[in-house]
């Protein structure tokens, strides 16, 4: 998967400008045990790696207390929400991409594009990949949902 690796100083940047651009943005963790799977970060556009000389891992509370940290010092997290819309465009959920996944996939079946039933768990995980890391808006989600339906008829 090609995702982005941030610092918890660079994911805060980031993250400011997705949201200030209309697009709601939240912060996945894994659990401690052995981090997030590979389903759980295709969700995912950006991935934080907090580095440790020290210590080989973080446990949960601490990752949580960094990221909230850098959040702080750049003064995002503040007593008023900002008013960050702009425009009428707006991103898609990861509900509204995860429901046109699941159309999507029961098209693909329909028409047997999944040749080895064995990938086909990948084959969606790269494609759901692609829709999250592009930042897809809802009125282009809209207009793949209209084009694979004209496409079947």
């Amino acid at each position: 998967m090609i995702k982005k690796i941030h610092s918890p100083d660079t994911l805060s940047d980031s993250a400011y400008g997705l949201i200030k651009n209309g697009r709601k943005t939240g912060i996945l963790f894994g659990p401690e045990n052995n981090g997030l799977s590979n389903e759980d970060i295709s969700y995912c556009s950006h991935l934080v790696c907090i580095e440790s000389k020290n210590f080989s891992s973080y446990n949960l509370a601490q990752a949580v207390l960094i990221i909230c940290y850098e959040f702080m010092k750049k003064n995002f997290i503040s007593k008023k929400e900002p008013n960050f819309h702009m425009g009428k465009t707006t991103s898609a959920t990861v509900g509204e991409i995860d429901t046109f996944m699941k159309f999507l996939e029961k098209k693909l079946e329909d028409n047997n594009y999944f040749y080895c039933e064995e990938k086909q768990d990948t084959m969606m995980i790269t494609l759901r990949n692609f829709f999250v890391r592009s930042g897809i808006t809802k009125q282009e989600l809209n207009s793949l949902f209209g084009a694979i339906l004209a496409l079947q008829n």
